[in-house]
């Protein structure tokens, strides 16, 4: 698999991936391009296919497929722009993204009637979360609840009072421990959801990434 920081995250301790190339300008810019070190490293692989997925739908990707130079490309011909894809699978914008990425995988002969999600992880990243709960106290709290009231699209944002408000009324109705996750940069959002807080709660901004999230996850 071939992406960026946080994908890595996500697949370091998946059992059907061979190998992660992290490329940390990967999708990146206008045009999607990787360093040329990293197109070269590509094509001295051979492949004998490379997938891209439904978010990879732009021209870039298809022409970047191609100068990987595997003889089989799969990929959605959303306006054309997938024309040098071998394999070309049609593009349907009433579907989500996991229909639409297994379409690619059936379009290639795998067998899609059973699909599942899943998030591997690794006995590293369930002793960091038990170590995380256990600095605040929490390791057999019952209820756990995890609150994540930040995000990168101001859009999707909520009032930071009512956040405090909800988290408030899990303490006091249910005898809540509550603990606010999220990265670094959404520290400060979560400092002030706290501050409006009458109840004690902790954080863990930037203390986790993704498959340490899910491991909290697992006590929540």
């Amino acid at each position: 698999v071939l992406v960026h920081r946080v994908g890595a995250q996500l697949y370091r301790s998946c059992p059907l991936v061979d190998e992660i190339i992290e490329e940390r300008s990967w999708g990146k810019g206008r045009l999607h391009f990787l360093p040329l070190r990293t197109l070269l490293k590509l094509r001295g692989r051979r492949y004998d296919a490379v997938l891209t997925d439904v978010t990879e739908s732009a021209f870039a990707y298809a022409l970047l497929a191609r100068l990987i130079g595997a003889p089989v490309r799969v990929g959605f011909n959303q306006a054309s722009r997938g024309a040098l894809h071998t394999v070309q699978v049609p593009y349907d914008d009433s579907r989500g993204f996991l229909p639409s990425n297994l379409e690619i995988a059936g379009a290639i002969g795998a067998d899609v009637t059973s699909p599942r999600e899943g998030v591997f992880l690794g006995e590293a990243d369930r002793t960091h979360a038990r170590a995380l709960l256990a600095r605040h106290a929490m390791l057999d709290a019952r209820p756990l609840v995890l609150i994540h009231p930040a995000t990168n699209w101001e859009s999707k944002l909520w009032l930071e009072e009512r956040w405090a408000a909800v988290a408030d009324a899990l303490v006091e109705r249910h005898g809540a421990s509550v603990l606010f996750v999220g990265t670094v940069a959404e520290g400060p959002c979560i400092d002030r959801v706290r501050a409006h807080m009458r109840q004690p709660s902790g954080s863990l901004a930037g203390e986790s990434d993704l498959p340490q999230l899910a491991a909290l996850l697992e006590h929540a």
